[in-house]
């Protein structure tokens, strides 16, 4: 193996194990999360769109740090969606429900859809 030399896309001190690149976000306390109710609309900000979902800002209850979580693509709307990026673009705001947190892993759930699987313009 000497004499050969390997090149990597990914970023310094990211690792490996697919962690898609996202490992650079700041630790939040997302324990708030979990005393919103799973009817409570969100106001939250599309901060980027890859395929397989929707990544939202939104403030954390009580105050006002922001946190990033996943609009799954299965939970933007009813129907297939070809291409979220044509769903949405960075920087638009939309509404949405906490439907998951995981305080332990850093991770925050959304849905862009009602319990009863209507978006919240239907619902208006």
């Amino acid at each position: 193996d000497r004499n050969k030399l390997s090149l990597s896309m990914r970023e310094a001190g990211s690792g490996g194990g697919g962690g898609g690149g996202r490992s650079n976000r700041v630790q939040v306390d997302l324990s708030p999360f979990e005393d919103v109710g799973p009817d409570e609309w969100l106001d939250g900000k599309i901060s980027s769109t890859p395929s397989f979902g929707a990544f939202v800002m939104v403030k954390v209850p009580g105050t006002e740090q922001m946190v990033e979580g996943l609009v799954h693509i299965t939970q933007i709307k009813e129907g297939f969606i070809e291409s979220v990026a044509d769903e949405f673009e960075v920087g638009q705001e939309v509404k949405v429900r906490v439907t998951g947190v995981d305080p332990g892993a850093g991770k925050l759930s959304l849905s862009m859809k009602s319990e009863s699987g209507g978006s919240y313009d239907e619902e208006e």
